[in-house]
């Protein structure tokens, strides 16, 4: 069954993660960051959808640095109560989140991300694993599946994930939505097949 594969490959997932002593996280982090600055769809966009990072997931932080001095707009997800599902807001700086539920960092406040600027995006989305194929395993909650589905093909989706974390194949069900790029420690590789099909 999906779900309980699904269930062992985060669990196994989280565990290899958690074990990675925290310099080595950062320097590998700093690196797939580096990488992804030269993504061709981060260098032509006007917006820039980052995620908290969470624990020693990659981290994204120099990512929104160079994005606001680049001069672009930078959008963090908050979650809604009451599990309304997510929107993107606008931040100025990474001082502007606050812890949220689950612990991550989220906008307090901002103005939304509009749908005309959405194909002028770029969006980081977290995982515990992904497929070369552009499959994406979250967190769990379903958030970003959601959104993603509600803007179909108007978004550039990423992934930064350290290699360990990329497998062959991924279960998946119909709902999952899967990402465009994957970025790791050893460069940026472009998903083999079309995200969310």
């Amino acid at each position: 069954m999906a779900e309980d594969r699904k269930y062992s490959i985060r669990e196994l997932m989280r565990h290899a993660r958690a074990a990675l002593p925290k310099a080595r996280a950062l320097a590998l982090s700093d690196c797939i960051q580096s990488h992804a600055l030269q993504l061709p769809p981060y260098r032509a966009a006007r917006a820039v959808a980052l995620y908290a990072a969470l624990g020693k997931e990659v981290d994204t932080d120099r990512l929104a640095r160079q994005a606001l001095a680049d001069g672009r707009r930078l959008f963090y997800p908050r979650l809604e109560p009451r599990g309304h599902g997510m929107r993107m807001l606008e931040v100025h700086a990474t001082e502007d989140l606050q812890p949220g539920p689950l612990g991550i960092r989220q906008p307090a406040a901002g103005a939304e991300l509009e749908p005309e600027l959405l194909r002028h995006t770029v969006i980081f989305v977290p995982g515990v694993a992904f497929s070369w194929r552009g499959q994406r395993l979250g967190r769990g909650g379903g958030f970003y599946d959601r959104y993603l589905a509600s803007h179909p093909s108007r978004l550039a989706t990423v992934g930064l994930a350290y290699a360990s974390q990329v497998l062959e194949e991924l279960p998946e069900d119909h709902w999952d939505q899967g990402v465009d790029w994957i970025v790791t420690e050893h460069g940026i590789r472009a998903a083999t097949r079309a995200p969310g099909t």
